[in-house]
């Protein structure tokens, strides 16, 4: 067939007769009439093929499927974003809610502990008991909690004048000293070093006690002042070895003092619950220090030195007589000697 449709191209060049050009193109027409019936017969074969008319159908409902798939994806996820969204809102809309419940409570709570102070601060005040007072008033007058503003100022006020009250006294001190009442004078400096604690007038006060206790007729004044001020500061066991040093030191024999530190020491022994801060105090102290003393002392065994091992275990037994390591010690002076 390619040799016939070369044919006419072929003939072109030269002249044909005419019956022949005839014959000729009757046979051109021929052969497209049979390629055109054979393209349209393989078309109408390909349309009418089941495998591939399926195959068709089946590539154009996949496209679809794929196309509403991709559909609904984007859809699914802009209602899973919007969901979470939604979630993550409402969880900070509860932490929020929950960090401001829980600040509102503190907040509460420390306007409690700042109003109890306030009262206790009020009523050792109207009391005369101006060394807990100033301690409760310095505490509200740092307080910052919403509502205390009115009590913080009343504190500030109280604590200006416990310095003008501790002035007054040390004034009259100051008399006390121009006139030579020295026991008055030791009795207004003491009470300015017990009561008055914040205030400037303190360490005035202490550093002219110390001036005083140089003086012998006043020394036991000054010892008996101090040891109240550690009483008052809950330094019970301090204070204690002060009024056994009074009461026992011969230069205080038969005088004021003296007789005010024995009358003391009776008060405290016959106070049930004294006796049981006294032994808590004590059993504390006896924990802290008696156990370096005993190793001390064992360093000085073990170094053949028995002399200051024996120095080190009295320490021990005098100063922690009704305690456990008073009984190790006492092993093991006997063990020395």
């Amino acid at each position: 067939m390619r040799n016939l449709m070369r044919q006419p191209l072929a003939v072109a060049a030269r002249p044909l007769p005419l019956g022949y050009t005839r014959q000729y193109a009757w046979v051109c027409l021929a052969l497209l009439a049979l390629l055109a019936a054979f393209l349209a017969t393989r078309a109408r074969s390909e349309e009418q093929d089941p495998e591939k008319v399926l195959e068709a159908r089946l590539k154009a409902e996949r496209a679809k499927a794929e196309g509403r798939n991709a559909l609904d994806g984007a859809k699914t996820d802009d209602a899973r974003k919007k969901a979470q969204d939604a979630i993550k809102n409402a969880k900070a809309g509860e932490e929020k809610k929950a960090a401001m419940a829980e600040y509102k409570e503190k907040v509460l709570d420390n306007l409690g502990a700042v109003k109890e102070m306030f009262a206790k601060a009020e009523e050792a005040w109207k009391n005369q008991k101006y060394g807990e007072a100033s301690q409760l008033y310095s505490s509200v007058a740092m307080a910052t909690v919403p509502g205390s503003e009115s009590m913080v100022e009343t504190s500030r006020g109280r604590l200006v004048e416990l310095e003008d009250l501790a002035k007054t006294h040390l004034k009259a001190a100051d008399d006390c000293d121009l006139k030579r009442e020295y026991v008055k004078e030791v009795e207004e400096l003491g009470l300015i070093h017990r009561e008055f604690v914040v205030t400037k007038a303190h360490d005035t006060a202490l550093r002219r006690l110390i001036t005083l206790k140089s003086r012998p007729e006043v020394a036991g004044y000054v010892e008996m002042s101090q040891a109240e001020a550690l009483e008052t500061d809950g330094k019970l066991m301090d204070a204690i070895r002060i009024y056994e040093s009074v009461a026992a030191n011969p230069r205080y024999e038969n005088t004021v003092p003296a007789l005010k530190a024995r009358r003391k020491l009776d008060d405290l022994n016959k106070n049930e619950a004294t006796k049981a801060k006294i032994k808590t105090e004590n059993d504390a102290k006896a924990d802290k220090e008696a156990p370096m003393l005993l190793a001390r002392a064992r360093d000085f065994v073990s170094n053949n030195m028995p002399k200051q091992a024996m120095e080190k275990l009295e320490q021990v037994v005098a100063k922690f007589p009704n305690s456990k390591y008073a009984e190790e010690a006492k092993k093991m002076l006997a063990d020395l000697k």
